[in-house]
């Protein structure tokens, strides 16, 4: 497991070695259209400032996009996740499908093991959070010591919808990453993948800089979305279809 913290703050180091103007800590206000580019608002501590530029590349996450513009690939979830001590779990890796979801867990450079459930959600109906963590724990052959370890602190829990943007592409506005769409967590490479897809919207970018071929790029971002989208579908689908029902799920 990288530590998470420490990876952004290098990347985000390199970049402004590279050349990157960074404003931090700031805000996005708003954006218009101007003179066919685009003229943003960002709130940098007190003060209101306005950028121009010719493209958008919003790398937001969840947050760059709303539910209504979200074309669902796979049914939600619910997810809850908690934190044991290191010494009372394996030092590896583990994943484990039962009836009712499946569970992730792995070592954190804190020396802290994560677990994290991934169910139904209407599997919390008349249950308490916890209450559903330690079933769904409790009949598995790799996390039971997990859920008889109460000193599990601070459940947490949101709902993961698996999504693509309908409009990724839209006046020079592109989004990047889980603002563009989302893959389901059993893959657990979202970070590679965001990471990939990054690489490939600034390739689009350069390409239409140099040589002002705005449909081939917008093509190669597009046709690398619905690649990533389609590919993890069909074999998230087939795992799942393994694994659920299974000998022993």
């Amino acid at each position: 497991m990288v530590d998470r913290g420490q990876f952004d703050k290098d990347l985000l180091e390199l970049a402004v070695q590279r050349g990157l103007q960074l404003y931090q800590p700031a805000r996005f206000e708003s954006c218009k259209q101007v003179d066919g580019g685009w003229q943003s608002q960002l709130r940098h501590a007190t003060q209101l400032i306005t950028v121009q530029s010719r493209f958008i590349l919003d790398a937001r996450g969840r947050r760059g996009n709303s539910m209504q513009n979200r074309v669902l690939t796979a049914p939600p979830t619910i997810a809850i996740w908690g934190h044991l001590p290191a010494d009372r779990m394996p030092a590896d890796t583990l994943v484990e499908a039962t009836e009712k979801g499946w569970i992730w867990g792995s070592p954190t450079p804190n020396r802290q093991f994560r677990v994290i459930t991934f169910t139904d959600p209407r599997e919390l109906r008349g249950h308490t959070v916890p209450g559903a963590f330690h079933h769904l724990l409790s009949g598995t052959q790799l996390f039971h010591k997990a859920a008889d370890s109460w000193e599990i602190n601070d459940l947490q829990t949101c709902t993961v919808f698996t999504y693509a943007h309908a409009f990724p592409w839209q006046d020079n506005y592109l989004r990047l990453g889980e603002a563009a769409f989302s893959l389901d967590p059993l893959s657990s490479t979202g970070v590679e993948k965001a990471m990939r897809f990054s690489l490939q919207a600034a390739i689009a970018v350069n390409t239409i800089l140099k040589t002002g071929h705005t449909d081939m790029a917008r093509t190669f971002y597009e046709d690398r979305m619905i690649e990533s989208i389609c590919s993890h579908t069909h074999w998230t689908s087939g795992y799942y279809a393994q694994a659920w029902p299974g000998q022993q799920h």
